[in-house]
């Protein structure tokens, strides 16, 4: 069964958003104002309060792309074309076409999640965008794919836990000058849920990241050993590398303001409806190191 408004409010009216939790939301959302984030380009500009701006601010992805290794993926094309009775120039544009799809694939997954949560945290019919909105039919959010499906799933699963609270969908957020870790450089970055429970008597934070990838291990690189760079040598170059770098980012950018952060999944949604969740280890002092091998 579909979430439907009637079931929120019932969770809502039984078990009431704790005022704490409010104030974490509103402190998050504060101290993270002045980040500004452009669609088009996937720009993160800062606005300091003396009213100059930082431009493009280094996103977690670029942060991570620092330490994958260089790839000829022309010879890498050609030897795919070679086993495939293909040619180079077939492989790269099917690359290229399934890159396209993925892309938009993933971006209509991610902002069907971002408003389904939205709406489960404040049931504001009116704050469902524009793309989003036929999707809302009679009190329900409709998903129109498989992987909607999976996030609907996911939701509907979790919504069972009344101890856990939803606290933030798509959170801008950056790493400060000054900070906490000693890193001598901003960056920045968005993740897909926040929520939160209390742990051990603290209230507590939880990061999720929808994924949709088709697989989160490559196996060409598995098979022949081939790693991120050092820090990061211990790490298979592949997907679920690079979102465990991800979302330690994420985690120390939440630690930096004083929150725990005690847990990081991905949300790995799948063309059959269905969803994986896959906790992450927290490597903090891997990418301390990282800058400090870039900004010595």
């Amino acid at each position: 069964m579909l979430i439907h408004k009637s079931d929120i409010e019932k969770r809502l009216k039984e078990n009431p958003e704790p005022i704490e939790v409010t104030k974490m939301r509103e402190h998050i959302l504060s101290s993270f104002a002045n980040l500004e984030f452009i669609e088009e380009g996937h720009i993160y500009n800062l606005h300091n309060v003396d009213g100059t701006v930082i431009e493009k601010i280094p996103s977690a992805s670029t942060i991570i792309a620092r330490y994958e290794p260089e790839s000829d993926w022309d010879e890498i094309a050609l030897r795919y074309a070679l086993k495939y009775d293909s040619t180079k120039e077939q492989v790269q544009r099917m690359w290229h076409e399934n890159n396209i799809k993925a892309t938009n694939n993933g971006s209509s997954t991610h902002l069907y999640g971002e408003n389904l949560q939205r709406f489960i945290t404040n049931l504001k019919e009116e704050e469902i965008c524009d793309v989003i909105k036929p999707q809302y039919e009679d009190g329900y959010l409709i998903p129109y794919s498989p992987k909607q499906d999976a996030i609907q799933k996911y939701w509907q699963d979790l919504f069972q836990i009344k101890e856990i609270y939803p606290l933030l969908p798509e959170c801008k957020m950056y790493m400060p000058l000054g900070n906490k870790f000693g890193i001598k450089e901003i960056f920045c970055g968005t993740a897909d849920i926040l929520l939160v429970y209390k742990h051990k008597g603290k209230w507590s934070i939880m990061i999720g990241d929808y994924k949709t990838n088709t697989s989160l291990s490559k196996s060409y690189n598995r098979n022949n050993n081939i790693t991120m760079l050092p820090p990061f040598d211990d790490m298979i170059d592949e997907a679920l590398s690079h979102y465990t770098i991800q979302l330690s980012l994420y985690s120390m950018m939440l630690e930096n303001l004083g929150y725990d952060v005690i847990d990081r999944r991905l949300i790995w949604v799948k063309d059959n409806g269905e969803y994986e969740k896959i906790k992450l280890p927290y490597i903090k002092k891997q990418i301390i190191q990282a800058f400090d091998i870039w900004n010595p």
